[in-house]
């Protein structure tokens, strides 16, 4: 069961349309907020209060991240440069330049490993070798023309490096891509690509989505009939997981993992104006705390980092602490989720063999 706590003002945002992201940083209570294309600050999750920052006179184009390996922090400037920085740097008009032929989409950390490059077309690299190659790193796109990346993940399966993106194209059609990534270039192996549909038979839309490896690589998916699915990633197989009543899916729904079997969702409210945060149990398939606020932000960035929920708003960075339990409490859930009434009955014959299969394909 998860329990919310007190909300909290982390930081102002400065522009809603220009804020980039927030990243762990090598201290676990301190986050990297990438403010907007100038400004990237370090905030401390125990007290808020701001411990450095840096500024730029180039855009800063993603989310900057903290690569462990070399204790510096990496950005992406003007969609096809890399600076790299140490924590002391006063300024990153004098950080050296590692221009590339082709946009990068962003860097992507790994926990045991070098961070990956994710270049728009697809295309990945490891960050050492990515910066050797550069003038020469060229490759042919794995995406389509009328597609872009929406979510980049990577994992690990039998000592396996993966790379998997969601795709969406321009008729709001989503695909899961994955593949394996080789060791020492880091990039796809693309004879062992696997593409995915996303889709259902019903005509419903998705709402929301989530790409999430810290305890199993899964894929989950959100729809507009309040359906939530999961792909396994490693099973390669779909499962039907609950619905979430709670929550408007006539909007786009922002989702997190927080840990424990649980999802948080932040969306608006179907009970009343406003937004609601939900934390769902993916295990049990029901909501198992609920947290309303009085304004919906669509399409909002949401983190989970040190138990704290972190929530892109109109005008500032929030934060919730929260409390994950490890035993259940089957009769505090009681009631948190619609019972459905099926008027519907059926007669079932035993004798017959009957084949059930998962609706998605």
């Amino acid at each position: 069961m998860a329990k919310l706590h007190s909300y909290f003002v982390l930081c102002p945002l400065i522009d809603q349309n220009s804020f980039l992201g927030v990243s762990p940083d090598k201290n676990p209570d301190v986050v990297i907020v990438t403010l907007g294309r100038n400004v990237v600050n370090k905030y401390r999750l125990s007290d808020q209060k701001q411990v450095c920052g840096w500024t730029s006179r180039d855009h800063i184009t993603s989310a900057v991240v903290y690569d462990n390996e070399k204790d510096v922090y990496v950005g992406v400037f003007n969609k096809n440069t890399i600076k790299m920085w140490k924590d002391d740097s006063e300024s990153l008009d004098k950080v050296k330049k590692y221009k590339f032929p082709v946009n990068i989409l962003q860097v992507l950390t790994r926990n045991k490993h070098c961070p990956l490059i994710i270049f728009e077309n697809g295309n990945c690299a490891s960050l050492p070798y990515a910066l050797e190659n550069r003038k020469t790193y060229t490759s042919k796109s794995i995406i389509k023309d009328n597609e872009n990346i929406v979510d980049a993940c990577s994992y690990t399966l039998n000592n396996l490096d993966y790379v998997c993106y969601i795709v969406k194209d321009f008729k709001n059609r989503y695909e899961i891509v994955s593949s394996p990534a080789r060791e020492e270039l880091g990039d796809l192996d693309k004879s062992k690509i696997v593409k995915v549909k996303i889709t259902r038979q019903e005509n419903v839309n998705v709402v929301g989505m989530l790409a999430t490896y810290t305890q199993r690589p899964i894929i989950y998916v959100l729809w507009s009939d309040t359906k939530l699915t999961a792909y396994n990633l490693a099973e390669k197989t779909w499962k039907s997981i609950g619905s979430v009543s709670c929550i408007s899916t006539l909007s786009r729904v922002s989702m997190a993992w927080m840990g424990k079997h649980h999802l948080v969702l932040f969306g608006s409210n179907i009970e009343q104006d406003g937004a609601i945060i939900v934390a769902y149990n993916v295990v049990l398939g029901v909501s198992s705390c609920k947290y309303p606020m009085k304004m919906y932000s669509e399409g909002a960035r949401l983190y989970c980092y040190n138990d704290r929920l972190i929530l892109e708003t109109s005008n500032h960075i929030g934060m919730l602490p929260y409390v994950l339990e490890t035993k259940r409490n089957l009769s505090s859930l009681l009631g948190s989720q619609e019972i459905i009434q099926d008027d519907c009955m059926e007669i079932a014959n035993w004798d017959s063999s009957n084949e059930f299969a998962f609706p998605c394909s």
